[in-house]
């Protein structure tokens, strides 16, 4: 069993596509959750990484095609957001913001206030509305850095809940299947997969695989696994609202269960990445 969240994946075996049994029946697997991560370390003479840049180009399109098109794999650097559009009511027209300099700063000591603080020696500085860190990793046998912008910083989410544990079949093949309710419709629901499809993508390198949770006419042609539903073992992540829970991750051996309520589903998902990159 491994107990962190370190799903960089392993190259040495291939993906396997899931078969659709949604007569399934569940099975209820919750361990005690113990998260140990290895944040990724920049020492000093070491050569300027190179810089991966998460972005949130939008467009105006329709909720449930939005869902899908924020999964599309195309070619081998998976271009998941054509003609996205989930950032629109978010994020303001971006200033000039020199946000490399507000990261030295921040730093430095010499913001630390209500839009700038460190956590655990990582920088977060808000500007346009989101909260900007950055992690150097690597990626392709290269260091990288990563900057990244997220709805919520480590401070908005002491609330998100989570417990159990990953197997390591979790960290196999390239591939993680996203799996949703294809009869949602939520902008929250929606914000949270594009946040973190984009990380999955470009900083985690792994590759999302659109799928739902149940069969579905939208869901026609696509893969149907779910935490209850995956007796293959294949890497999932699964979304569900429930207005019940605020802010929630189980980890259930080869499973992500992200459930939440409005803004909490953002939040856990931001958690979730941030635990990825070695911030928790």
């Amino acid at each position: 069993m491994v107990n962190n969240l370190d799903i960089m994946g392993s190259n040495t075996s291939s993906d396997k596509g899931p078969k659709k049994n949604p007569d399934k029946k569940p099975t209820d697997s919750k361990k005690d959750h113990n998260i140990e991560t290895k944040p990724p370390v920049k020492k000093d003479g070491d050569k300027e990484p190179g810089v991966e840049i998460i972005n949130d180009d939008t467009s105006k399109n329709d909720n449930k095609v939005i869902l899908f098109s924020l999964l599309i794999l195309v070619g081998t650097f998976i271009l998941i957001f054509v003609g996205l559009n989930i950032y629109s009511n978010y994020v303001a027209v971006p200033e000039v913001i020199d946000i490399d300099e507000l990261h030295q700063v921040n730093l430095a000591g010499e913001l630390g206030n209500e839009t700038a603080y460190t956590h655990k020696g990582f920088s977060f500085v808000k500007a346009d509305g989101l909260w900007w860190t950055e992690v150097v990793t690597i990626i392709n046998e290269e260091k990288t850095l990563v900057k990244m912008p997220l709805h919520y910083g480590p401070r908005d989410l002491v609330n998100v809940t989570i417990s159990g544990e990953l197997t390591d079949d979790f960290n196999k093949g390239k591939n993680v299947y996203i799996s949703i309710d294809p009869s949602v419709i939520n902008k929250y629901y929606t914000l949270g997969l594009a946040e973190l499809s984009a990380n999955l993508a470009k900083g985690i390198q792994r590759s999302p695989v659109g799928s739902c949770i149940v069969e579905d006419p939208d869901c026609v042609g696509r893969d149907i696994v779910s935490c209850e539903n995956n007796s293959e073992g294949l890497p999932t992540i699964e979304f569900s609202v429930d207005p019940e829970i605020e802010s929630q991750i189980e980890l259930l051996d080869n499973c992500i269960k992200i459930t939440g309520n409005e803004e909490g589903i953002v939040k856990a998902v931001d958690y979730l990445i941030l635990s990825w990159y070695g911030m928790y």
